[in-house]
């Protein structure tokens, strides 16, 4: 039903509401765009800044790979070899 309410939207008598999904953000949230603090990615406003969370990178936090031969990390998760 949620998923129904973002596309088509909510009418309340003849009145059309869009709906938007809520992300609940607090000081310690971090875009995973910017690596700013106090909001995500969905949300983020930096146009051209990308700057991964976990590297500093040029590259969004959930493409980060590690470049360390071997490791077994998934893309876009921390490893030891960040530190």
């Amino acid at each position: 039903m949620a998923e129904n309410l973002l596309q088509v939207g909510l009418r309340a008598a003849v009145v059309k509401y869009d709906v938007k999904r809520f992300v609940n953000t607090g000081p310690d949230s971090s875009s995973g765009k910017c690596s700013r603090l106090e909001h995500v990615e969905m949300k983020c406003r930096a146009l051209n800044m990308v700057a991964c969370t976990l590297c500093v990178g040029n590259h969004l936090t959930r493409e980060h790979k590690c470049n360390i031969v071997g490791c077994k990390a998934k893309v876009g998760q921390n490893c030891n070899h960040n530190v």
